[in-house]
């Protein structure tokens, strides 16, 4: 993590590539998601969402307080 607030704050290079660490914390949010369901949930590997399962599709998102929702 010093690594990374260190590249925020003086433009150092990252030890390890952005993309990849999306991959593994994505991998994370994941597998909590599957623990919390309960059950083996299947991923679509192009968008990393999960296929075909509403008890797990109801942690992909959350919902946040009026006035705090993330402007995209």
């Amino acid at each position: 993590m010093g690594n990374f607030f260190e590249a925020i704050r003086t433009d150092k290079s990252l030890h390890s590539d952005i993309q990849d660490a999306s991959i593994s914390t994505m991998l994370c949010h994941l597998g909590n998601i599957a623990q919390d369901a309960g059950e083996t949930i299947k991923i679509d590997q192009t968008t990393g969402k999960i296929l075909n399962n509403e008890k797990a599709m109801a942690s992909w998102k959350r919902e946040y307080a009026q006035g705090w929702e993330p402007k995209l």
